[in-house]
């Protein structure tokens, strides 16, 4: 096994560091020496994995090891955007991969020459479902299944601009521009996976998108909340409300477990590996919501784990879009969506006079950029506000004019 440090042509590595057992302060805080271009740091603890560190600081993760006493080298991915954990998970699959005969290095290459999109797709599948959160690596899969596979058995050299462009415009009429822009941007990804260049994605405009702001006017609520209510399946029926009282995402709120759950304390704790941020989001718990929690609490096994229990692998409801579309009907809503619960809770609170932070805040959106969709409503509420005060201010005047006219 190579030392520490691996030598670079025409230079000693005397004056650099020997083989650490690698964690996030060292890697951060290790840099090139003065004078050198770049330098490989190995860790003690995974056999044939390495850390480059460039002269501009710039750090990737590296396979590297004898294979049939030849050096083979591979890259894994930058740090920190892949963590110590995933690169170890990588360099002992790799390891492993030698084990029995195949050169991750040549295998590689050949994906690079000959693969076909399908192949590629299994080998990324493979690689990155460690990296991804549960829900993206699902969301990617579908939507390979339903806007790429058509493409599986095609080799990845012979996709071009022209067909990218075709593909991008049949799947806009076809199935919306926003899907069509996600499948172009999913094939640009595993396209830049398979070390195809140039990347016949990089040139194709994608669509323009607006965001979306549906959200219950006042005359819709009182029907969406009369049709929930007629909903015979009671479990999915929760589920709309707490989606509607918490402002949550859905896959949160089907998900939503009783250890995060301060009744006593009327908060709810969405952990950061279920959050969309990474970030734990503290959700304080409306009236309308604890009731319904406090009944199903009463109603539980003492041992049950999820407030929303099915009998599924998941151990929790899954898919509520049946029940949604029969709840739609009921209430003669047009275009709207689960996710739109989660826009009313946030427009309301706009409107009612809460600023963005606050509303963000509630959301547990990282930016402010995101929030900004609900300014409008902040500032209609601030405008009723100004409104009903510039009223009360004529109100005394003309008061205080009419006693004075009286005197």
């Amino acid at each position: 096994m190579p030392d520490a440090v691996m030598r670079i042509a025409g230079e000693s590595d005397r004056s650099l560091p020997k083989k650490i057992a690698f964690n996030v302060k060292r890697l951060t805080d290790a840099n090139c020496p003065a004078g050198k271009d770049r330098v490989f740091i190995w860790d003690a603890n995974c056999p044939g994995l390495a850390l480059m560190v460039t002269g501009f600081g710039a750090k990737s993760f590296y396979f590297y090891r004898k294979v049939a006493g030849r050096p083979q080298r591979v890259r894994i991915g930058a740090f920190p955007d892949v963590s110590i954990e995933i690169a170890r998970k990588q360099v002992a699959k790799m390891n492993g991969e030698v084990a029995q005969g195949v050169n991750p290095a040549t295998e590689r290459k050949r994906i690079a020459k000959t693969a076909t999109l399908g192949e590629l797709f299994d080998r990324w599948k493979e690689e990155k479902k460690s990296e991804l959160r549960p829900r993206t690596y699902e969301t990617d899969k579908s939507r390979f299944e339903t806007c790429l596979a058509e493409w599986s058995s095609r080799t990845i050299g012979s996709i071009g601009v022209e067909d990218v462009l075709g593909l991008h415009a049949r799947l806009g009429k076809k199935r919306g521009r926003t899907t069509a822009n996600r499948a172009v941007q999913l094939l640009k990804r595993l396209l830049y996976f398979g070390k195809v260049q140039p990347n016949p994605c990089s040139d194709v405009e994608l669509y323009r998108e607006t965001s979306r702001a549906r959200f219950l006017q006042r005359a819709e609520l009182p029907r969406l909340i009369d049709a929930i209510d007629a909903e015979p399946d009671a479990t999915m029926k929760d589920f709309f409300l707490l989606a509607l009282y918490t402002g949550q995402r859905r896959s949160n709120v089907l998900s939503m477990r009783w250890a995060d759950i301060d009744l006593e304390n009327r908060l709810w704790v969405v952990p950061s590996d279920s959050s969309k941020s990474h970030q734990p989001i503290d959700v304080p718990l409306t009236p309308p919501a604890m009731e319904i929690l406090k009944r199903r609490r009463e109603a539980a096994d003492e041992d049950a784990a999820f407030v929303l229990p099915s009998y599924g692998k998941h151990g929790h409801l899954t898919e509520p879009k049946e029940a949604w579309k029969r709840i739609c009907e009921r209430a003669k809503l047009k275009d709207f969506h689960i996710h739109d619960l989660r826009r009313t809770f946030a427009s309301y609170m706009a409107m009612s006079g809460a600023s963005l932070a606050l509303v963000g805040k509630s959301l547990g959106h990282s930016s402010t950029e995101v929030t900004k969709v609900y300014a409008r409503f902040a500032v209609d509420a601030v405008r009723e506000s100004a409104e009903r005060g510039m009223a009360a201010m004529e109100s005394a005047i003309a008061e205080a004019r009419a006693k004075e006219a009286g005197k």
